[in-house]
């Protein structure tokens, strides 16, 4: 099974010959014992909220243009004609002047700017829908970390020593005769079963750690700024 997953690591990274064969170099116990990171700058925004934020003030200006464009721009024309000498009667230049508007004049228009306002109601519910998305992910993984480090702290703290404790008094039952092979096993049975729980608590911790880490990451205007 361990080996199965570092093969699906090894394809989602990109792996062109995936094989399992590598070893991590922080263990599960450095991985669930870390801290939660600090909160998020308050300078800074989630990058699927900015994103929202943009489309948003770009529906704006183009709202803005559209009602600019209520009364089209004329298009001034200047013309000018030269007949080249024939041989009959002498030639005639010819000059105009033209102006035009684009028609009909009286739909102000309504349809571009009706549209505007509709895709700038999108973008406002969508920036709304992100920022309460943000707030929900926040502390939906602060809520699972909570859940997964009381937990690991259980098992590490009571569950684990009681259960050793229980297969070491049946171990020694069984070696003075007090005991039978069927209750050592079943002992030992339920202690595995024990200590794999509690290392399920702590791979649910560390993967609630990288949650709250996910879900705090914003960007700054210094980081966008550097990014330019």
């Amino acid at each position: 099974a361990a080996t199965q997953a570092r093969i699906q690591l090894e394809i989602l990274m990109g792996a062109r010959e995936p094989s399992g064969r590598w070893e991590p170099m922080e263990t599960l116990d450095q991985l669930g014992a870390g801290s939660l990171p600090a909160a998020s700058p308050a300078d800074g925004t989630r990058p699927d909220v900015l994103a929202a934020e943009f489309d948003l003030r770009g529906g704006q200006y183009n709202l803005k243009l559209q009602k600019a464009l209520r009364i089209p721009d004329p298009t001034f024309s200047i013309q000018y004609e030269h007949e080249p000498q024939p041989p009959g009667p002498p030639p005639d230049n010819t000059f105009g002047i033209g102006i035009s508007f684009p028609l009909p004049l009286w739909n102000l228009n309504r349809g571009n700017i009706d549209a505007a306002k509709a895709a700038v109601d999108q973008y406002q519910w969508a920036l709304g829908k992100a920022r309460a998305q943000a707030a929900a992910d926040v502390a939906n993984a602060g809520v699972e970390y909570r859940e997964a480090h009381g937990r690991w702290q259980r098992y590490q703290t009571l569950i684990v020593p009681q259960s050793a404790k229980s297969r070491d008094a049946i171990s020694f039952a069984f070696g003075k005769g007090a005991a039978t092979l069927v209750d050592l096993l079943e002992a030992e049975r339920t202690d595995n079963t024990v200590r794999l729980s509690a290392a399920q608590a702590l791979s649910d911790t560390a993967s609630a750690v990288a949650d709250v880490i996910a879900a705090q990451t914003v960007i700054t205007d210094m980081d966008l700024n550097s990014r330019k």
